[in-house]
């Protein structure tokens, strides 16, 4: 497969906006799947743990963003293996989502097309907001 376009979003979870467990959006894959090479995240509650998480089409929408637990999305799925820590990097100087390996290369995950990636507070109800950006391309057959 072929990169095609460069795609970026930015999404999360607003000022005091999320009990834990709730489903926040951070990207949406229109018709072609999107493989991310870029991740930022920001803010959060210090010492606090987030995932990202893969939600089948049309599960999350503006209506219930914010309203969904994991439990209550069928067919989602954990996007990275490891959880995102809050209260680590700021929107001037934001962390990287993906982690550190010993080889220096990650492996870029895919969001099927249509496919929406979701975050949500796992160790407690979030008091501040979390920003998330995504960034990749789209393939081409």
């Amino acid at each position: 497969m072929k990169y095609g376009k460069f795609v970026q979003s930015k999404g999360g979870i607003p000022v005091g906006g999320s009990d834990n467990n709730l489903l926040w959006t951070c990207f949406q894959a229109s018709d072609k799947p999107v493989v991310v090479m870029y991740g930022n995240v920001w803010s959060g509650d210090s010492n606090e743990y987030y995932k990202l998480i893969l939600c089948p089409p049309n599960t999350l929408s503006g209506s219930n963003n914010g309203s969904l637990s994991v439990d209550e999305v069928n067919g989602s799925l954990v996007f990275l293996a490891q959880n995102v820590r809050g209260g680590s990097g700021t929107a001037a100087e934001p962390n990287s989502i993906f982690p550190e390996t010993n080889t220096g290369s990650p492996s870029w995950p895919v969001i099927p097309a249509y496919w929406t990636l979701a975050v949500y507070p796992e160790t407690a109800a979030s008091a501040n907001d979390l920003g998330i950006r995504i960034a990749g391309f789209e393939l081409d057959a």
